[in-house]
Formats: structure tokens, C-alpha cells, sequence
């Protein structure tokens, strides 16, 4: 009788200790609206995107990899949850200058993307799209009249490690923040220039002669220099009128846009992205059904790309825990049994 009450004290306390286990991970569930108002705690990405420590390539390199923390809350979140969380509320977006801005968007752990569709040679565009969608910070420059100026400069400031470049070819390909940032800059000359003005135009021919005696050290031939391929440039003499000087969306078109890959059902968990203080109702519907199609093929690319990145989906996440789960009771029951039969031998003893 003894024995059968000590095994039944036994998987009580084992019940409640795998209940308070599961209740503990469970309150660490964060939602993308509680995730975005850490922007308030402290002026920077609510999720670390890289490790402080490096690891080594099997080839004695060593190179920055996603943190722990990154690829969880991608599996917990998704890549829109995520994507929501990294811009910051409108009031903070607002209230920062194009300079901090602009030196926020040099960390944007999206920037680390600015490769991955870059299948045709060097074609950067669906990332610039993809940019222009998904980054508030980005967005809200190209709206700014000091906007332009501001990416300019930071890819002017950026320190780009040719040496690391010279000594490891692939580590262009790594998740360095800088050495994206250095890519970014470089096509962004090449995709926006249109929409230079006189001054901006000045600005960006200076630059690129300093980043030409930049990249001329790099090896030859070598795969960083593939990618920051500065060549002319004009300038557009665009008016600055309020307008946002963006490539594939207006204000109204981004808000569409986001409104349809969340889903009616989603709106209140994922809220629309921030319209820069227009209202679609400010701005014509100007793409044509084929257009908006194609843009709409093109977001949904990259989203799927993106979510494979975080490996398990949340739905298999889930499906682990409960397997695991099962298993540590299963395991419990065993070894609740087998100190209850232990315990009654030395009794007969």
C-alpha cells in the first residue's frame, strides 16, 4: 500500500513539474505587436539577428551566423510577424532623424537578403521591391528630402573589410551586416539614380570615385567584385513635392499590398504596415491589374523564401514539443515504476 502511494506522489509531482514547464515556455510567446514595443525600451531591433561569437567554415574562416533567438522567432512569428516587429512604431519612426534612419537601415537583418535574388546576373531588383515593402525605415527615407543624401553617406561611412574579402572569396556571402550594407549602397546608386537631384547626383559621383580606388584592391575577379559594379550615373532633377521617390510603390500601393498578404482574418494580430501620413484615399490607384499580379507573385517569392529560412515551420515546431513532451512522461512513468518496484524489493529484503 506504501508503494502504491509513493508511486502515486511520485507522478503527481512529475505531472505538475511537466505542466509548469510547458506553462513557462508557453508565457514566453511573444505577439508581433509585443515585439515591436521593445522599440520603445531601446532605439534598435527587437530581435538579434547574429551571434556575438563567430564560428569557423571547416576552412579557418571564421564568420558571423544567425543567433539562436533570430531563428526562433522566425519559427514562432513567420517571416510577416517578424517583418512587422522590425519597424518601429510610427511616433518613434517619426521622431528620428534621416541620419539615424539611415544608419538603423545598415542593420536591418533583412539586408542579409540583398543576394538571394540576385539570379540574373546582377539584377538587384525584387530585393530593392522587397525593401521598399517591408521596411518602414527604408520607405520613410525615400520620402524624406534628405533621405537620398542620408543612404548615400552611410554607404559612404560603411567599413568595408576588403581584406576579409581577399582572404575567404565566399565570405561576401556570409551574414555580415557590413559587408550587405556595402552591397546595398553600391545598387542602390544603380537602381535610384533617376531620382537624383542635382545635389544628390554630385554626391554620388563623388562617392563612387572614392568607392572605385576602394574596390580596385579586391582581388581580381573575385565574387565581391562581381557585386559592387559602380558604373556612370545621370540624375533625374526630380521635383520634391511631398512625393516618395520609390520604385515600385506609392504610400497607397504598399498598404494594399501588405493588407493582402496578411488576409482579413489577420489584421488585428498583424496591423497594416505605417502610410508615412498618406491615406490611400490621397493617392490614384495606378497599377494596372497585370501589375499589380505580378507584384503580388514576385512579394509572395520572396516571403516563401524567407520562411524556409527559419527551417521548421511553426506547426512542426509545435509538433516536436508535443512529441518531446509525451516522451519526458513516458520516460517519468518508467522511472516512477521502476524506483516503486525498487523500493518494494528492499522492503522484502
Amino acid at each position: 500500500m506504501n508503494g502504491k502511494k509513493t508511486c502515486d506522489i511520485l507522478a503527481s509531482v512529475l505531472l505538475i513539474c511537466f505542466l509548469t514547464l510547458l506553462i513557462g515556455v508557453q508565457a514566453k510567446a511573444v505577439t508581433p505587436e509585443e515585439l515591436r514595443d521593445k522599440w520603445r525600451d531601446k532605439l534598435e531591433y527587437p530581435v538579434k539577428f547574429l551571434e556575438d561569437d563567430l564560428y569557423d567554415d571547416g576552412f579557418g574562416h571564421m564568420l558571423p551566423k544567425a543567433s539562436d533567438e533570430w531563428m526562433e522567432t522566425l519559427k514562432q512569428l513567420g517571416s510577416i510577424g517578424v517583418t512587422y516587429a522590425l519597424n518601429p512604431p510610427e511616433d518613434i519612426l517619426n521622431g528620428l532623424s534621416s541620419e539615424e534612419l539611415a544608419s538603423l537601415f545598415q542593420t536591418w537583418p533583412w539586408i542579409h537578403l540583398v543576394d538571394s535574388y540576385n539570379d540574373d546576373g546582377d539584377h538587384y531588383e525584387r530585393f530593392f521591391q522587397f525593401a521598399e515593402l517591408n521596411s518602414d525605415i527604408f520607405f520613410e527615407l525615400l520620402g524624406r528630402e534628405d533621405g537620398y543624401v542620408c543612404i548615400l553617406e552611410a554607404y559612404r561611412n560603411n567599413k568595408f573589410d576588403i581584406n576579409a574579402n581577399n582572404e575567404n572569396p565566399l565570405f561576401c556571402y556570409s551574414l555580415d551586416l557590413t559587408e550587405k550594407a556595402e552591397v546595398f549602397g553600391c545598387q542602390f546608386i544603380r537602381y535610384y539614380h533617376h531620382h537624383f537631384t542635382r545635389d544628390e547626383y554630385d554626391l554620388a559621383c563623388e562617392i563612387i570615385k572614392e568607392k572605385l580606388v576602394i574596390y580596385e584592391k579586391l582581388n581580381d575577379e573575385s565574387l565581391a567584385k562581381r557585386r559592387l559594379n559602380l558604373s556612370e550615373i545621370d540624375f533625374g532633377e526630380d521635383e520634391m513635392a511631398g512625393d516618395v521617390r520609390a520604385n515600385y510603390y506609392t504610400s497607397a500601393k504598399r498598404q494594399e499590398t501588405w493588407a493582402g498578404m496578411m488576409g482579413a482574418a489577420s489584421d488585428e494580430q498583424y496591423p497594416a504596415q505605417e502610410n508615412n501620413g498618406v491615406s490611400a484615399s490621397e493617392e490614384e490607384k495606378e497599377t494596372s491589374l497585370s501589375g499589380e499580379q505580378e507584384n503580388e507573385e514576385r512579394q509572395n517569392e520572396i516571403v516563401t523564401v524567407v520562411d524556409q529560412e527559419a527551417g521548421k515551420t511553426t506547426n512542426k515546431n509545435c509538433y516536436w514539443w508535443f512529441i518531446i513532451s509525451i516522451g519526458i512522461v513516458f520516460g517519468g512513468v518508467i522511472c516512477v515504476c521502476f524506483i516503486t518496484k525498487t523500493y518494494k524489493k528492499k522492503r522484502k529484503v
